[in-house]
């Protein structure tokens, strides 16, 4: 399996035409790298916000109307958008994270989607709320299931940035059969990119799979008295065994803060041979007994 990880650069835009053209730049990278799975960023769709009319006028007062714009209008584009683009690949895209209002229980959601090549869409919604985007935290339903999708090429696992904080979350997916967990995040400074780059690692190397991390960067000019600033590094995590390369576990990993897609391939086969025979075992040695005290 081969995954692609963007460090997508939000930046003002015009439209809806805008975003798409700049996320099918993205999708040609990954197609040349060959890659199966594509993964976008936590909010990288947040560039929308600044489409909303009168948006980069508002202030940070008025934001909360910006994001109930964006929210309810821009979702089944997103929808159309992201299906074409995996059927006519034939590509596994995980579009990182959309922030949407949902009409059958009138809540808002940070969701990431996973569209596959024969038009399948599964969605993974955040459960542990953060900062958001700050306007829009208490807007957040946080999400209440933890699923573990099958593939053709494998299981798959969704934390969504903070989520990935949580040992429990990553470590639920793979008692489940998830073999790749892709982390989608956001994060507004350099404190942030290291803290999501350990979580990735840890979660890789203690539940024994592939951790995805994709970060947006960038700059949108909104709201107009304190602009949404972004920093990332995105790559791409190994259980640190020599069965899968460096010693550092990074399969690879994009230079900060700038726009690109990076790829690796990661063997699925040899993930599950070391499951069973590696050393250390941490899936197969637990004490479950001991830690009756978590729940």
């Amino acid at each position: 399996m081969r995954i692609a990880v963007t460090q997508f650069k939000a930046r003002d835009i015009a439209d809806f035409e805008e975003f798409a053209a700049h996320v099918e730049w993205h999708i040609e990278g990954a197609v040349w790298q060959k890659a199966d799975f594509v993964l976008f960023p936590e909010y990288f769709s947040s560039e929308l916000l600044s489409a909303v009319p009168g948006a980069r006028d508002s202030r940070s007062s008025a934001a909360e109307a910006v994001f109930d714009e964006m929210g309810r209008n821009y979702t089944e584009s997103f929808h159309e958008l992201f299906t074409g683009l995996a059927k006519r690949n034939s590509l596994h895209i995980v579009a990182g994270t959309h922030f949407y209002y949902n009409v059958a229980d009138q809540k808002f959601y940070n969701a990431s989607l996973l569209f596959t090549p024969d038009g399948r869409v599964h969605e993974q919604r955040k459960t542990h709320r953060a900062y958001e985007l700050v306007h829009n935290r208490h807007m957040v339903t946080p999400g209440d299931a933890l699923p573990v999708f099958e593939t053709d090429l494998g299981r798959v696992g969704i934390t969504i940035c903070y989520d990935c904080a949580f040992p429990e979350t990553a470590r639920s997916m793979a008692l489940r059969g998830a073999e790749v967990i892709f982390n989608p995040a956001c994060v507004f400074n350099l404190y942030g990119v290291r803290r999501m780059r350990a979580y990735s690692a840890a979660r890789a190397i203690e539940n024994q799979c592939f951790v995805a991390n994709s970060q947006v960067q960038g700059d949108i000019s909104f709201p107009a008295d304190d602009p949404i600033h972004f920093e990332g590094q995105s790559a791409i995590f190994t259980p640190a065994d020599p069965a899968f390369g460096p010693p550092d576990g990074i399969a690879v990993e994009g230079t900060l803060n700038v726009e690109q897609v990076l790829s690796a391939d990661v063997d699925i086969e040899a993930l599950r041979q070391y499951r069973k025979e590696g050393m250390p075992a941490m899936l197969q040695e637990r004490r479950p007994e001991l830690y009756a005290d978590l729940i």
